[in-house]
């Protein structure tokens, strides 16, 4: 995913891109995996590069703010209450 973010073959696709980017989120849910992406995080998404391609994409937006605010905390927020766990759960 690094490589397709940092030297796509010609221009990016935003719809790809989109992708690309939730896939990094929803691996940022891993705690380890925050702490490697500290180090390995494609550069393109540090510049500005890919905020140009998004930025008239809210979705894409989030998205991207949210990785970034999983990768500034390491996703290691306080566990949930016993009663919102329980809430989700099937009956």
């Amino acid at each position: 995913m690094g490589t397709m973010v940092d030297k796509p073959v010609g221009e990016p696709s935003l719809r790809l891109l989109k992708h690309i980017i939730r896939c990094y989120v929803r691996l940022s849910d891993c705690p380890r995996a925050c702490d490697g992406f500290k180090i390995s995080l494609p550069s393109k998404f540090r510049d500005a590069t890919i905020l140009n391609l998004i930025q008239d994409d809210p979705e894409a937006l989030e998205w991207l703010g949210q990785l970034f605010v999983n990768i500034a905390t390491g996703n290691r927020g306080s566990p949930p209450l016993i009663e919102e766990t329980l809430s989700i759960l099937p009956s």
